[in-house]
């Protein structure tokens, strides 16, 4: 895949969806540490404190509200 805007993302999407079909734990992503647990059924907790991506901390906190 050629460098580009939202690669970083889209390859946290993709190895998101990859370990949540494998039964797996997603690696480290790069947008957001947690980034590849939004496609899991359970989300570990996190802390409120975010230096990485506010759009995919905020949606991982939505998913622990479920």
């Amino acid at each position: 895949m050629p460098d580009g805007v939202g690669k970083d993302a889209l390859m946290d999407v993709l190895e998101g969806i990859s370990a949540a079909e494998e039964g797996r734990n997603p690696p480290c992503g790069r947008t957001h540490p947690l980034a590849g647990w939004l496609f899991q059924k359970q989300v570990p907790s996190l802390s409120a404190a975010n230096d990485f991506n506010p759009d995919v901390h905020l949606a991982l906190h939505r998913r622990l509200q479920q």
